[in-house]
């Protein structure tokens, strides 16, 4: 179940701004990511993926123990609902390929509905969160559309935890969403419909993890749904089993992750749960102010590691609105070391941080410093395919150029942003809403 992506950017750099009119004229098309197929080694020590993998496998998202282990037996076989745009049904052959050639998994489409054994629906936001709250999106087993959920929900008949084998299921997708939204929730739901069904905020570098960070899947998470259907494992096996067989599937499937060492498994559930209130919506400021400043304390004290640590740091800093843009640009500098000691530089983690960081530092008045971070930020939003991100960037350079007087370059900028734009927002009209309030940065977003 993918939860809702808070607009923390844009909540965060809009604070404070003075919304001005404007007249927004529309980019010729939208802009948005092309796929790329990829069978990267994934850097990861095979002892720690067997760990994560267990976790994935024999749990769900809200912490219910899965009894045995379960997959698809047949080839997989997805309908699609003719009511998605062509961008969608773009975006599934896309990942189609992707899951055939990097995680080795017989999938297809069809227009026959009755072969199928993967449903993909379009419904209104409205009606998904009427069966799950909260969620933009989510997958059931043991149903071929929303009346039948709904029939087997009331029976027990659509909980995982009660599945032996996966026959059926079906994933829902907002109908009324932005593109990337729909991309979004295309790529985890079918990915966990197939796969693990928990999420890890230990696993930095996969779209199973609830810091809604990676938008797409990854290496690591083509390799954890190629171990999914290793030809070792079967259907109702206990998570003793599978443990016992893992370090033989990895070492065959991941040669290179038998010669890094393990980091181990530091479990840290209480600190999830508090990070989770941190940017639960409806929360009061000062009471997520709270929640991220207790998490910090227990990233500390339990030793949680530098990931831990800085996400609660950013956290402070994103939550707290009355913090001095010093000590705000402090707290995301303090982050982006935390995320470079976890995991190097030029890790995206540090990027996102990096983009708070020069939007705060622009604020101050520090032009030079903040366009230094620009190549990084958008390096970061390529890799992330992450077109919020992209926008935001755009608009960090117009605004650089409108200060420095630059105003034609700052108009073309601002045009290319608003491709970026309706791919993350959706519409032209919620584009002009963000645009609105970003005219307090630069005048640039209004037209002659």
């Amino acid at each position: 179940m993918t939860k809702s992506k808070l607009f923390l950017f844009l909540a965060l750099f809009l604070w404070g701004c003075q919304p001005r009119a404007i007249n927004l004229q529309p980019p010729a098309q939208m802009e948005s990511f092309t796929q790329s197929t990829s069978k990267r080694a994934v850097r990861r020590a095979n002892a720690d993926i067997a760990d994560e993998f267990l976790d994935f496998m024999f749990r769900t998202e809200n912490g219910n123990a899965l009894p045995i282990f379960t997959r698809f037996n047949e080839p997989v076989i997805i309908s699609i609902d003719p009511n998605f745009s062509e961008f969608v049904q773009r975006e599934l052959r896309s990942l189609i390929a992707r899951i055939r050639i990097e995680a080795g998994i017989d999938i297809t489409t069809s227009t026959q509905t009755k072969m199928a054994n993967i449903y993909l629906h379009a419904i209104p936001l409205s009606t998904l969160q009427k069966r799950a709250p909260g969620a933009t999106c989510f997958t059931v087993p043991n149903a071929r559309s929303l009346r039948e959920f709904k029939r087997n929900w009331r029976s027990g008949q659509s909980r995982w935890r009660d599945v032996t084998v996966r026959k059926v299921a079906s994933i829902f997708i907002p109908s009324d969403q932005p593109p990337q939204v729909q991309r979004d929730c295309l790529h985890e739901e079918l990915a966990q419909t197939l796969g693990p069904l928990n999420d890890l905020y230990r696993v930095p570098d996969s779209v199973f993890n609830d810091d809604n960070v990676r938008r797409v899947l990854t290496p690591y998470d083509m390799l954890i749904l190629r171990i999914t259907y290793a030809k070792e494992l079967q259907n109702g096996m206990t998570q003793t089993q599978v443990a016992t067989l893992l370090p033989r599937i990895l070492k065959r499937l991941n040669p290179q992750g038998q010669r890094i060492e393990a980091k181990g498994n530091t479990l840290a559930s209480e600190w999830s749960q508090i990070i989770g209130k941190t940017y639960r919506l409806g929360t009061p400021a000062d009471q997520r102010i709270i929640w991220a400043r207790k998490a910090h304390k227990l990233a500390l004290t339990k030793n949680l590691g530098p990931h831990r640590t800085a996400l609660s740091v950013i956290a402070q800093a994103r939550v707290a609105q009355n913090l001095h843009p010093n000590t705000r640009a402090n707290l995301y500098q303090q982050a982006i070391d935390l995320f470079n000691d976890a995991h190097g530089a030029g890790n995206v983690y540090s990027g996102i941080a990096t983009q708070e960081l020069a939007f705060t530092l622009f604020r101050l008045g520090q032009v030079n410093q903040a366009e230094a971070f620009l190549p990084q930020i958008t390096k970061t939003a390529n890799t992330l395919q992450d077109g919020e991100l992209m926008f935001m960037a755009l608009h960090l350079q117009a605004a650089i150029a409108t200060k420095r007087g630059k105003t034609a370059k700052a108009k073309a900028l601002v045009a290319q942003a608003r491709g970026w734009g309706l791919y993350a927002l959706g519409n032209h009209q919620r584009v002009a809403q963000i645009e609105q309030e970003l005219g307090s940065l630069h005048p640039s977003v209004q037209e002659n």
